[in-house]
């Protein structure tokens, strides 16, 4: 009886060491999962290039594209990864290369400077406004995107009617019920506008991304260079009013000039914002 009775606490004390080291591994391991991914570089956007690029996407963890060029399979893949995925999402302006668009041609507004095959949009039209909250916003939400990168609310800057204003009122809202985070890419008339009316309430807009705050874009040259002082002078205190907002900032800038890029970097760095370098205006990660 004493024989069995020692063989029988052996055997339980081999069983509790089992468990103990099962739970051990387990622990690790979930850790392991839970480690957060470094990456070289915070953000990046790289409207201008599709899935068969992808590879510039991976030293990056906030990435802005046009997910409408990527499969879900692939947005999943991306977020597997450890990245953050915003998607393009025009809402204020028509392309010529969608596949809509001969569908609201007949509402657009005018020419858009220096992108020949663009045009405003009107936003307070409704079928405009159904089409990119329930197809366009709808689409890239079954896709598992991270939220939205809104593009192109200067149509108010270009068209300051009321009701232009109210038009990306209700898209952005339409777009808010899907619960997705929503950057404003430029819009400083429309944002600024937004953050001081009675339409604003914390959680309508997360971010927003200003592009050539320190530099700027010579479309004819195809060339980069310091931008306007006074612009500068602008940009900074619009950004520091959506900062006072509580709105994530990032910034874009252009061209390969060590100075600026250094300039940008201290500047985002002192502030907190999040910021991006692009070699070209075409943000295809020079592929």
């Amino acid at each position: 009886m004493e024989k069995y009775i020692t063989n029988n606490i052996n055997l339980e004390k081999y069983v509790i060491i089992l468990v103990v080291v099962a739970l051990i591994l387990m622990q690790n391991q979930m850790c392991k999962g839970k480690e957060k991914i470094e990456f070289p570089n915070e953000y990046g956007v790289f409207i201008g290039i599709d899935n068969l690029n992808e590879k510039i996407l991976k030293n990056y963890h906030i990435i802005v594209i046009d997910a409408s060029y990527f499969s879900k399979k692939e947005i999943q893949s991306l977020k597997k990864e450890g990245h953050i995925v915003y998607s393009y999402l025009n809402i204020g302006s028509l392309e010529k290369f969608r596949n809509y668009y001969k569908k609201f041609q007949d509402i657009t507004l005018g020419k858009y400077e220096n992108w020949e095959d663009e045009k405003w949009i009107d936003v307070s039209q409704v079928k405009w406004q159904e089409y990119v909250i329930s197809v366009l916003g709808k689409s890239l939400v079954y896709k598992g995107v991270d939220g939205f990168f809104v593009d192109n609310t200067d149509v108010f800057y270009q068209y300051p009617r009321k009701k232009i204003y109210n038009g990306l009122i209700k898209i952005l809202k339409g777009l808010k019920r899907y619960d997705k985070d929503i950057i404003i890419n430029g819009g400083d008339t429309f944002v600024s506008k937004l953050i001081s009316s009675k339409d604003w309430y914390s959680g309508l807009i997360t971010a927003i991304n200003q592009e050539t705050v320190f530099t700027v874009i010579d479309f004819k040259k195809k060339t980069y260079k310091a931008q306007d002082k006074k612009v500068t002078k602008y940009f900074k205190e619009y950004l520091n009013a959506c900062s006072k907002k509580e709105l994530q900032v990032f910034l874009t800038e252009y061209g390969n000039n060590l100075k600026l890029q250094k300039k940008t970097e201290t500047y985002c760095e002192k502030k907190g914002y999040i910021w991006y370098i692009a070699s070209s205006y075409e943000l295809n990660g020079d592929k």
